[in-house]
C-alpha cells in the first residue's frame, strides 16, 4: 500500500487460493456404543425429521470481480422452531439433527492472481480532478475499471465538469457546462458513446435590461446523431425548423442589490414561456421570488406547467419555505402544495418544521396526498423530539421521542428512549394493518456493584416473544443473591437460574468460598453445581459435586497438611467419574528427602497405572534418585520404566552418573564439570560423555574464561573453547567452536564479539565458518565494524561468501561502508557519509555509493553513487548541489544533477542529465540577479543537448537614476545566427543638458545595426546628433544645430554624411526691428549636386517720389559665389491681437527674363496663458507667375514653441504637380522627472515633379516611469515598402519589431514578478520570436519561464517551468521543475517533468527527495530518486537510507524497476545494527537471497538471541538462544512458518540442587524426543542421573538437512542463471526508451534556415531600396531649377514689402516680439 504525493492512494492486493473457504461448520449429533474388551463405535443419529436446505452461488459480481460467492445451510427446521414454541418430547435445538452451515469463493481463472486500485485526487483554486481505477492486471478477462471527473470553476463565472467512464462493457463520456454572465445563463450537456453524440443545451439570452429589471429569451438545442433540433425564442420558428421551437420571456427583478451578484430579493417571473414540438407544447407561467441575506432567507413560488396541444392541462406547484441561521440554532419551515389538472390524485401537500438548538432538536413533517388535500386518511405524519444535556459524569440527561401514524395504510410507530445516572429505558410499538411488534427495557442499577440491580426487558413480535427478568439482592457483606427468569410467549414456558453465593476473607492466609447454584428447566430433572474451598494456616480442603437430580455424577476432594512456609507437607487426592475413573494420590516430605506413589483405575478398560519415587540425601554430598513407572502394573509388571542417578556434588566440582533403562535397553550419561573462582568470574571445564545402546559415543568438551562485572567496575570480557565429537564405527566428526568476547559494558554500548567455527567430517570434508561484531564508543565518537564468512569444501559448487562493514559517527556526522563477497568475482558494496563540518559547519556533505561486481555478461561490474552538498551562510547566501550517477558495463553511464545558488541578490539553479549514448550533458539552467539599492535584473534560461547545441535567452534591464537599459540576447544552434541581440540604453545627462540613445540590433555577426542619437539642449542652444552604423558599412551622421547667439541674432545648421554622399545647411537672422532684419541661407550638398548655395534676404530703405521713402524686401541668390537671382517686392502688414500679417507683390529676375511675384506672410506669437506653449508659428505663401502663363506657388511653414518645432515646405507647377518636404518634432512633458514624449516626421514627396519615389520617416518616443516605447517608420512610394522598428520596455514586458517590405520580424520578452501567489512569489519570463508575423503569426517560437519561490528561513520551495513551442514541433515542449528544501539541513523534495516529447503521454517524470532527521543521540538521510513515464511504461526507482541513533547504525539501498514484461523487479540491501540486534537482507531480481535478523536482549540476569537466516526466500530459519545469568539456557530452531517442525533444546543448572537438558524435536506437531538429561546435584541425591537418547530420530534430522542443503545448492544455481537472462533483456530494453525518447527539434531548426533564407532575399531583391539611390539623384536637377524659381519670387516679395513696411512700424512692437522670442528660448530650457 502507498500514499502517492497530490493525494494519491494506491493500493494491489493479493487474490485468495483457486477455492477459498472463508468459514465451515457443521455439527452431529452421535451415538456411542462400548463393548467389554473392545473400542468404542461411534455412529451418527439418524433424524426423519423435516430438515430445511439452501445451496446456491452469487454470480452477480464476477464480471467485475472474476470471482464466485457460493453457500450453504442445512438445519432442522423442527428442533430450531421448537426453541420458540415448545413441544412435547422435542430436543431442543441443536440436539434434534445435524447442522451444516458453510460459505467460499472460487476463482473464475488461475491467470487472476491480484486487485489494484488507484485514486488520485487534485484540488486546485479553480479545478478539481478526480481520478480511479479498478483492475484485475492478469487475469485473462479484462475488467480495467476507470473513472475520471473533472472540474472548472471561477467565482461568479463559467463552471465545466467531465466525467470519463471506460469499462470493458461500456466507454462513455459526460459533459456539462454552465454559463453565467451579464448576457446569458446557460446549462449544456453532452453524452459520447461508440462514436455517437448527444448534446443539449438550455439556456437565457438577455433581451433588455432596465435599472433593476432584466428581461430574458430561453433557448433550447438539441443535437442527436439522426438530426438536429434547435430553437430560440420567438425567431426559433423562422431558423428553419419546427420540431422544436421556445417562445416567450423570463424577467429577473433585483432589489437593495448591494452585491450585483447576491441581491437582497430577487424575483423571477416566467411570461407564458411555450416549448412546442412536433407532439405535444408546453407551457409555463408564475413567478418565484428569493428574499434574505445571511442570517435569514426565504422562498415563494407559484409556478404552473401547461401541456397538451391546446394547454388546458397543467401542473401547479404553490408555496413557500423560510430558513433562519442563528448562533448554534436552526430553523427550516415549508409549506408546499403541488396539483394535477389532469390527475388529481398525484396531488399533495407537505409542511416541514424543523428546528434545531444546542440541546434540543425537534421536526415535524406532514404529508397529505390525494385528491383531497385535507383528507385525514391520506395524511403521513412523523415527528421526533432529541434531548441531549450533560453537565457532569453525575448529571446528563438522553431523551429520544418519535412518532410515525399513516391512517391509510395502518401504520403506526413510537420509538422512545432516556438514560440518566443509575437508570436505561426504551419502548418500542410498531403496527403495520394487523402486525404488532413491541419491546421495553428497564434497567435500573446503582453506583457499586455492591448496590446489586434490578433488570427488564421484554420483546413481542407478531404475537410470539420472550421476557427476561434479573434481579440481584445483596442481604449482608458475605451473602448475596441472584434470581434470573426467562418466560416464552405465548407458550408461557420458564427458565430459571438460582444460585446462592457465601464469601469470605480473613487475612491472606484464610479464607472460605461456597456456590450452590440450582438450573431448573421446565420437563426436565434439576441441575445443582454444589463447589468450594477453604483454607487456614495448617490445612487446606477444597471440592467440587455435581448432581443431575439426585444422583451424583462427579465428585472431586483434596485435603493435606502446610507448615509454617505454608508448603506442603503430606496430601491425599481422591478422585471419582461415575462409572469410569476412580484414583489416589499419597505424597509426604521429611529432613532426608521426599516420597510419593499413585494408583489410577480405569474402571472401563480394567487397567491399573502405578508408581513411585523417592530422592534420599546424605551427609557426605552425595545425592540418590529413584524412579519406576507400571503402565500395566497388575496384568504385566515387565513393562516398565527405571532411571537412577548417583550425583557428588563438591563447591568447585561436580560429578555425576546416570541411567535409563527402557524394557531392558541402558543409557550412560556421565557429566563431569569442574570450576576455579565464581561463574562470573573464573575458568570452567566441561566434558559430556553418552554412551548409546547401538555403542555410539557422543561427547563434549568446553574450556570457558569468564571476567563478568557490573558496568560502573568496568567492561567485562571472556573465552570459550567447545570441541563436540560423534564417534561411531565409520569414524568420527567434530565441531569445534571458538568465542570471544571483550570491552563488553552495557552503560557506555560497546562489545566486541567474535566466533570462528569448524567442522571436520569424518570423510575428510571441512567447513568453517564465523563472524565479529564490534562497537566502540570514545568520547564523541564512536567505531563499528563487524564480518560474516562461510568457506570450505563441504560448500560443493557454491562459492565462499563473505561480509564485511565497519563505520564511525562523530556529533551526529556518521560514515559507513559494507562489503559482501561471493567467490572472487562477485561482490556488492556500499559506502556513505554525512559530513557537516565543513566551513565551520556552514557546509553539509551527503554522500552514498554501492559497487557491484558480477559474472553476468556486459554487467560485470555496475556502480551507483549520490553525492549532495549544502552550504548555508546566511538565508541569503547558500549553495545546494546534487550530483548522481549510474554505471554498468564497460562504458554505459546516466548520470543527473541538479544545482542551486544564491548570493544576495543574485542566483541560478540548473538540472543536468546526461543518457548512455551523450557523450555531453543535456539540461536547462536559470540564472538571476537584482539590485534594490541600483535597480537592476539579469535573467537567463538555458537548454542544453549534446554535440555542443545549446539554445539560450538572456535579459538584462536596468532603470538607475535618469536612465534605462535592456539587453536582449537569444542564443541558438542555427548556422549564422549563433547570436542574436538587443541592445538598448538611454541617458538623462542633466548635468549637461542632454540625453543620448544607443540602439543596437544584431542579427548575425555580418547583419549589425547600431542607431546613436544625442539631444543638447543647454540656454540659449539646441543640438541634435544622430549616427546609424550597420557592420562593414560606414558611419552615416546627421547633425542639427538651433542657437541664439545674442538677443536679435539666430544661427542654424544641418550636415548630414549618408553612405558617402554629404549635405550642409546653414541659415542666421538678424533683425533690429520688424522692418530691419537680414537673413541669410546656404546649401552645399553633394547628393543634390548642389554646390554652394547662398540667398540673402533683408529689408533696404529707397526713396520714394515726392519725397517720400519706403523699404523693401531685397532678395539675392548666388550660386558658387555667381548671382543667379535677385528682386524686390513691397509689403503690407496687419496686426491682430499676437498676430501679424504681411503682403506683398514685386518682381524676380532671373537671367534675362522677369516674372511677377507676390507672397503672404502670417506670423503669431504663442503664450502657455493661450495655448498652453510658448513661441511662435508662422506661414508664407510665396507666387510666381509670368507672361507665358505657367504658375509656380511655394509655401513654407513654421512653428517654434517649447514643445513643438515644424517646418513644412511645397512647391507646386501648376494645380496638381506638387512636391513637398516636412521636418516635424514636438515634445510632450508631463512632470520632467517621468512623463516625456518626443514625436519626430520628416517626409520628402517629390514625385510628380521629379519623379522620384516619396520618402518618409516617422517616429514616436515615450518614456515614463513605466518604461519606454520608441517608434520609427520609413515608407517608400507612400506605403509600398515599409521599414519600420518598434522597441518596448515597460515594466513586465520588453520587445522589438523591425517591419521589411514583405515580413515582419518580432521579438517580445516579458519579466512579471507577483509577491503573492498563494504563499510564493512569482516570477514568470517569457519570449517570443517570430520571422513572419503578419503572414505567418502561427509560426512563432516561444520560450518562457516561470519561477515561484517560496521563502521561510530556513526552507525555500520553487516551482519551475520552462516551455518552448512552435508549430513544426507538434507540441509545446516543457521541462517543469518542483524543489523543496532547507537550507540549514540536507532535505529537499524535488521533481521534474521532462514533457519534450512528440505525444503528451509520453511524460518522463525525475523525482528526487533527500529527508534528514536529526535527533539528540544521531539522525537519519534518506535519499529517493525515481524515474517514470506511463506512456512509455518506464518506471524505475533508487532509494537509500542511512541513520544513526542510541548507538545503531543502519543502511539500505533498493533499486526498483518495471521490466519490459510489465513487472515490477527490484534489487538492493538493507543493514541494520545496534547492541540488542542485527538485521541484514539481500535481494536480487525480486529474489531473496540472503536475510539474516539477529535480536539480543541483554541485561546482567538474562540474556536472549533469536536469529533468523534466511536464504533464497524459501529457507528462513529462526533460532532462538536465552541465558539466565549462569544457571539456566534455552535454544529452539525452525523454519519460519513451520512451528509444528521444529528443534528444542533447554537446560537449568542450579548449584547445590540439580543440571538438565532436554533436547526434542516437533514433526507435523507430533514431538519427538532426542535426548534428555536430568542430574541431581544436592547432598541427598547428589548426581542422581536420568536421560533418554533416541538413536534413529538423530538420524532422520541429520538427513533432513542435508536434502535441505543440497535443494538450496541446486536452486541458487537455476536462480543465477535466470537473473542474467532477465537482467540482459530488461537493460537492452530500457536502453531502448530511452534512446526513442529524445526530443526531435530538427524540424524547428529546418523551419529557421528556410525563414532566414527567405527574408535574406527578399531584402536583397527589394526594388526600392534602389529607387531611393536613384531619387536622390533625380532630385538634384529639380532641385536646382525649383531653387531658382524660390529665388525669383522672393525678390518681387522684397519690393512689395519695402512698400508696406513703414506704414505698420508704429503697430508693431518690437520690444514685445523681442521679449516673446527670449521666453521662448528660455521655455526650451526645459527640454
Amino acid at each position: 500500500m502507498s500514499s502517492l504525493v497530490h493525494r494519491r492512494f494506491s493500493n494491489p492486493f493479493g487474490v485468495p487460493k483457486p477455492k477459498q473457504e472463508v468459514f465451515s461448520f457443521h455439527s452431529q449429533v452421535m451415538s456411542v456404543r462400548r463393548e467389554k474388551g473392545h473400542a468404542p463405535v461411534h455412529a451418527p443419529v439418524k433424524f426423519y425429521k423435516v430438515s430445511k436446505s439452501y445451496l446456491g452461488c452469487f454470480e452477480q459480481l464476477t464480471p467485475l470481480t472474476g470471482l464466485v460467492f457460493c453457500g450453504e445451510v442445512k438445519f432442522p427446521w423442527d428442533g430450531l422452531s421448537s426453541a420458540v414454541v415448545p413441544k412435547p418430547n422435542q430436543a431442543l435445538f441443536p440436539l434434534d439433527g445435524p447442522l451444516k452451515l458453510s460459505f467460499h469463493i472460487e476463482k473464475e481463472n488461475e491467470a487472476l492472481t491480484h486487485y489494484y486500485f488507484r485514486q488520485f485526487l487534485d484540488i486546485d483554486f479553480y479545478y478539481t480532478h478526480f481520478e480511479m481505477k479498478f483492475d484485475t492486471p492478469n487475469s485473462k478477462v479484462d475488467r480495467a475499471v476507470q473513472f475520471d471527473l473533472e472540474a472548472r470553476y471561477a467565482p461568479y463565472g463559467d463552471k465545466a465538469v467531465k466525467v470519463d467512464v471506460k469499462t470493458p462493457w461500456i466507454k462513455f463520456i459526460l459533459e456539462g457546462t454552465a454559463i453565467g454572465n451579464a448576457t446569458e445563463h446557460s446549462l449544456m450537456g453532452k453524452y459520447v458513446s461508440e462514436g455517437n453524440e448527444y448534446m443539449a443545451k438550455l439556456g437565457l439570452v438577455l433581451k433588455s435590461a432596465s435599472g433593476n429589471k432584466r428581461e430574458y429569451t430561453p433557448t433550447i438545442e438539441v443535437n442527436t446523431p439522426e438530426k438536429k433540433k434547435v430553437g430560440k425564442g420567438t425567431k426559433g420558428q423562422k431558423a428553419g425548423t419546427k420540431n422544436l421551437s421556445i417562445e416567450g420571456t423570463i424577467t429577473i427583478e433585483d432589489y437593495n442589490a448591494r452585491n450585483p451578484h447576491n441581491p437582497r430579493k430577487r424575483v423571477f417571473t416566467f411570461n407564458r414561456v411555450k416549448l412546442v414540438t412536433n407532439k405535444a407544447k408546453y407551457g409555463l407561467e408564475g413567478s418565484v421570488e428569493r428574499d434574505g441575506g445571511d442570517d435569514e432567507h426565504s422562498f415563494s413560488y407559484d409556478l404552473k406547467l401547461k401541456y397538451d396541444t391546446d394547454l388546458r392541462h397543467y401542473f401547479a406547484l404553490k408555496g413557500n419555505s423560510h430558513e433562519s441561521i442563528k448562533f448554534l440554532e436552526h430553523g427550516l419551515k415549508v409549506d408546499a402544495e403541488f396539483t394535477a389538472s389532469q390527475f388529481p390524485e398525484v396531488g399533495f401537500h407537505v409542511k416541514l418544521d424543523s428546528q434545531i438548538k444546542p440541546v434540543h432538536v425537534e421536526n415535524i413533517f406532514d404529508l397529505i396526498h390525494g385528491p383531497d388535500l385535507k383528507s385525514e386518511m391520506a395524511h403521513l405524519h412523523i415527528s421526533n423530539i432529541y434531548v441531549f444535556k450533560h453537565e457532569s459524569d453525575s448529571n446528563y440527561h438522553v431523551s429520544v421521542n418519535n412518532r410515525v401514524t399513516y391512517p391509510l395504510a395502518g401504520l403506526e410507530g413510537k420509538l422512545m428512549g432516556e438514560v440518566k445516572p443509575g437508570h436505561v429505558q426504551y419502548e418500542i410499538d410498531a403496527k403495520y394493518d394487523k402486525h404488532q411488534v413491541d419491546s421495553a427495557l428497564d434497567f435500573k442499577y446503582g453506583e457499586t456493584p455492591e448496590e446489586g440491580y434490578d433488570f427488564k426487558w421484554g420483546v413481542v413480535v407478531f404475537g410470539n416473544g420472550f421476557q427476561l427478568d434479573s434481579k440481584r439482592v445483596v442481604s449482608s457483606p458475605k451473602n448475596s443473591k441472584v434470581d434470573v427468569c426467562l418466560e416464552l410467549k405465548h407458550g408461557g414456558r420458564k427458565y430459571v437460574l438460582e444460585s446462592d453465593l457465601t464469601n469470605s476473607n480473613v487475612g491472606e492466609k484464610q479464607f472460605d468460598f461456597r456456590a450452590n447454584s440450582v438450573l431448573k428447566i421446565p420437563g426436565y430433572q434439576h441441575y445443582r453445581i454444589d463447589g468450594g474451598a477453604a483454607m487456614d494456616a495448617y490445612s487446606f480442603k477444597t471440592h467440587l459435586e455435581a448432581y443431575v437430580g439426585k444422583v451424583c455424577y462427579v465428585n472431586l476432594r483434596a485435603h493435606g497438611e502446610l507448615d509454617y512456609a505454608l508448603q506442603c507437607k503430606s496430601a491425599e487426592w481422591s478422585s471419582l467419574l461415575l462409572n469410569h475413573l476412580q484414583g489416589s494420590v499419597h505424597y509426604s516430605s521429611d529432613s532426608k528427602g521426599t516420597k510419593g506413589d499413585f494408583l489410577v483405575h480405569l474402571i472401563k478398560s480394567d487397567r491399573k497405572l502405578k508408581g513411585d519415587f523417592s530422592n534420599v540425601h546424605s551427609e557426605d554430598g552425595i545425592c540418590k534418585t529413584l524412579a519406576n513407572f507400571f503402565w500395566d502394573a497388575e496384568k504385566d509388571p515387565s513393562k516398565k520404566v527405571h532411571f537412577e542417578s548417583v550425583n557428588h556434588v563438591q563447591p568447585l566440582s561436580i560429578d555425576s552418573k546416570n541411567k535409563l533403562v527402557i524394557l531392558g535397553e541402558t543409557t550412560q550419561v556421565d557429566v563431569k564439570i569442574s570450576a576455579q573462582g565464581k561463574m562470573t568470574v573464573g575458568s570452567s571445564i566441561v566434558d559430556v560423555g553418552i554412551h548409546l545402546p547401538s555403542g555410539r559415543h557422543l561427547y563434549l568438551k568446553s574450556q570457558t574464561k569468564m571476567n563478568l562485572r557490573p558496568s560502573s567496575e568496568g567492561d567485562s570480557d571472556g573465552e570459550a573453547h567447545v570441541t563436540i565429537c560423534d564417534k561411531h564405527a565409520g569414524g568420527e566428526s567434530c565441531l569445534k567452536v571458538h568465542e570471544v568476547m571483550s570491552n563488553y559494558n552495557l552503560e557506555k554500548g560497546s562489545y566486541v564479539c567474535s566466533s570462528d567455527s569448524t567442522y571436520l567430517r569424518h570423510d575428510g570434508k571441512e567447513l568453517k565458518f564465523g563472524a565479529e561484531l564490534k562497537i566502540l564508543p570514545k568520547d564523541e565518537k564512536t567505531e563499528m565494524s563487524g564480518k560474516a564468512y562461510v568457506s570450505g569444501s563441504l560448500l560443493g559448487q557454491v562459492k565462499p561468501m563473505s561480509v564485511e562493514w565497519g563505520g564511525e559517527a562523530v556529533n551526529g556526522d556518521y560514515s559507513y561502508h559494507a562489503l559482501g563477497k561471493l567467490g572472487e568475482d562477485q561482490s556488492l558494496g556500499v559506502k556513505g557519509k554525512l559530513d557537516s563540518s565543513g566551513d565551520g559547519g556552514k557546509t553539509k556533505v551527503g554522500e552514498f555509493h554501492i559497487d557491484a561486481q558480477t559474472n553476468v555478461e556486459n554487467l560485470k561490474h555496475v556502480s551507483f553513487g549520490q553525492v549532495a552538498k549544502v552550504t548555508h551562510v546566511s538565508a541569503d547566501v547558500y549553495d545546494f548541489t546534487s550530483s548522481g550517477d549510474l554505471k554498468w558495463g564497460s562504458d554505459k553511464k546516466l548520470t543527473l544533477g541538479a544545482k542551486v545558488h544564491r548570493d544576495n541578490h543574485k542566483g541560478s539553479a540548473s538540472v543536468t542529465m546526461c543518457l548512455p549514448w551523450d557523450a555531453e550533458d543535456r539540461g536547462v539552467m536559470v540564472e538571476w540577479s537584482d539590485d534594490a539599492v541600483n535597480p537592476k535584473v539579469e535573467g537567463s534560461v538555458a537548454f542544453m543537448w549534446p554535440q555542443g547545441k545549446k539554445m539560450k535567452f538572456e535579459m538584462q534591464a536596468a532603470t538607475p537614476k535618469d536612465s534605462l537599459s535592456l539587453h536582449l540576447i537569444a542564443h541558438s544552434p542555427v548556422k549564422g545566427h549563433e547570436k542574436m541581440e538587443l541592445i538598448l540604453n538611454h541617458k538623462n545627462l542633466k548635468a549637461l543638458h542632454a540625453m543620448e540613445t544607443d540602439v543596437t540590433v544584431v542579427a548575425s555577426p555580418e547583419h549589425k545595426f547600431s542607431v546613436h542619437s544625442r539631444v543638447e539642449y543647454p540656454q540659449n542652444k539646441r543640438v541634435v546628433d544622430l549616427s546609424v552604423t550597420r557592420e562593414g558599412g560606414p558611419t552615416n551622421k546627421v547633425h542639427a544645430r538651433l542657437e541664439k547667439k545674442g538677443d536679435n541674432h539666430f544661427e542654424s545648421e544641418l550636415k548630414a554624411d549618408w553612405e558617402g554622399p554629404s549635405l550642409t545647411a546653414e541659415s542666421s537672422l538678424k533683425y533690429s526691428s520688424a522692418d530691419d532684419f537680414a537673413l541669410h541661407g546656404f546649401l552645399d550638398s553633394t547628393a543634390l549636386r548642389v554646390k554652394k548655395w547662398s540667398i540673402d534676404i533683408a529689408t533696404k530703405e529707397r526713396g520714394g517720389k515726392g519725397g517720400k521713402a519706403g523699404k523693401r524686401v531685397v532678395f539675392i541668390g548666388k550660386k558658387a559665389d555667381e548671382v543667379v537671382f535677385q528682386g524686390s517686392t513691397s509689403f503690407s502688414s496687419k496686426q491682430e491681437a499676437n498676430a501679424i500679417t504681411y503682403e506683398g507683390v514685386g518682381q524676380l529676375k532671373m537671367g534675362d527674363e522677369t516674372k511677377n511675384a507676390n507672397f503672404k506672410l502670417f506670423t503669431k506669437m504663442l503664450s502657455a496663458k493661450e495655448g498652453g506653449e510658448n513661441g511662435f508659428e508662422s506661414k508664407m505663401t510665396l507666387g510666381i507667375s509670368s507672361n507665358k502663363g505657367d504658375k509656380h506657388n511655394v509655401v513654407g511653414e513654421a512653428k517654434l514653441t517649447s514643445m513643438e518645432i515644424r517646418f513644412f515646405s511645397s512647391y507646386c507647377k501648376g494645380e496638381s504637380e506638387c512636391s513637398s518636404v516636412e521636418a516635424f518634432s514636438k515634445v510632450k512633458l508631463e512632470g520632467l522627472q517621468h512623463d516625456r514624449e518626443h514625436e519626430f516626421k520628416f517626409i520628402v514627396d517629390l514625385e510628380k515633379l521629379f519623379h522620384v519615389v516619396p520618402v518618409s520617416v516617422i517616429g514616436n518616443t515615450h518614456r515614463s516611469e513605466y518604461g519606454l516605447d520608441h517608434k520609427v517608420e520609413a515608407q517608400v512610394n507612400k506605403g509600398k515598402s515599409k521599414y519600420s522598428y518598434h522597441l518596448y520596455a515597460m515594466k513586465e514586458e520588453a520587445g522589438a519589431v523591425l517591419v521589411l517590405p514583405k515580413r515582419t520580424l518580432a521579438v517580445v520578452a516579458t519579466l512579471e514578478a507577483k509577491p503573492n501567489v498563494g504563499e510564493y512569489a512569482q516570477i514568470h519570463s517569457g519570449i517570443s520570436v517570430w520571422l513572419d508575423k503578419e503572414r505567418h503569426p502561427e509560426l512563432k517560437t516561444s520560450g518562457s519561464f516561470v519561477v515561484l519561490t517560496k521563502v521561510k528561513v530556513p526552507e525555500l520551495a520553487i516551482k519551475t517551468e520552462a516551455k518552448l513551442s512552435h508549430p513544426s514541433l507538434g507540441r509545446d515542449l516543457a521541462i517543469r521543475g518542483e524543489l523543496e528544501c532547507s537550507v540549514t539541513n540536507i532535505e529537499f523534495d524535488s521533481k521534474l517533468e521532462f514533457d519534450v516529447f512528440a505525444e503528451e503521454d509520453k511524460i518522463v517524470v525525475v523525482s528526487a527527495k533527500l529527508d534528514k532527521v536529526m535527533q539528540e543521540n544521531g539522525g537519519n538521510l534518506t535519499a529517493m530518486v525515481d524515474f517514470k513515464s506511463k506512456g512509455q511504461k518506464i518506471d524505475a526507482e533508487w532509494v537509500t537510507y542511512g541513520f544513526y541513533a542510541d548507538r545503531s547504525l543502519g543502511l539500505g539501498s533498493f533499486f526498483t524497476y518495471l521490466n519490459h514484461n510489465n513487472e515490477h523487479r527490484d534489487t538492493g540491501a538493507v543493514f541494520r545494527v545496534n547492541p540488542k540486534s542485527l538485521f541484514l537482507l539481500v535481494k536480487a531480481d525480486s529474489h531473496e537471497v540472503l536475510k539474516a535478523d539477529l535480536k539480543a536482549d541483554i541485561s546482567e540476569a538474562k540474556q536472549v538471541l533469536v536469529s533468523e537466516i534466511g536464504v533464497l526466500g524459501k529457507h528462513t530459519h529462526v533460532d532462538t538462544y536465552e541465558f539466565s545469568g549462569s544457571n539456566s539456557f534455552k535454544y529452539s530452531s525452525h523454519e519460519k512458518g513451520s512451528p509444528d517442525d521444529q528443534i528444542e533444546a533447554h537446560g537449568t543448572l542450579v548449584w547445590d540442587k540439580a543440571f538438565e537438558v532436554h533436547a526434542d524435536r516437533l514433526k507435523g506437531g507430533q514431538k519427538e524426543v532426542l535426548a534428555h538429561l536430568f542430574v541431581n546435584l544436592n547432598k541427598e541425591n547428589f548426581f542422581d542421573v536420568k536421560h533418554t537418547w533416541e538413536q534413529d530420530h538423530v538420524k532422520q534430522y541429520v538427513s533432513d538437512v542435508m536434502n535441505d542443503y543440497t535443494f538450496m545448492r541446486e536452486k541458487a544455481e537455476k536462480m543465477a542463471d535466470e537473473m542474467r537472462q532477465r537482467l540482459q533483456a530488461d537493460g537492452m530494453h530500457f536502453l531502448g526508451l530511452l534512446k526513442n525518447a529524445s526530443p526531435n527539434v530538427k524540424p524547428l531548426l529546418e523551419s529557421y534556415q528556410k525563414q532566414l533564407t527567405e527574408m535574406k532575399d527578399e531584402i536583397l531583391n527589394d526594388e526600392y531600396i534602389h529607387e531611393v539611390v536613384v531619387a536622390l539623384k533625380k532630385a538634384v536637377h529639380a532641385l536646382q531649377e525649383a531653387f531658382a524659381q524660390t529665388i525669383e519670387k522672393l525678390r518681387h516679395m522684397n519690393e512689395e514689402f519695402e512698400k508696406v513696411w513703414h506704414q505698420y512700424w508704429e503697430k508693431v512692437n518690437i520690444f514685445h516680439f523681442t521679449l516673446k522670442i527670449g521666453s521662448l528660448f528660455s521655455s526650451f530650457q526645459a527640454i
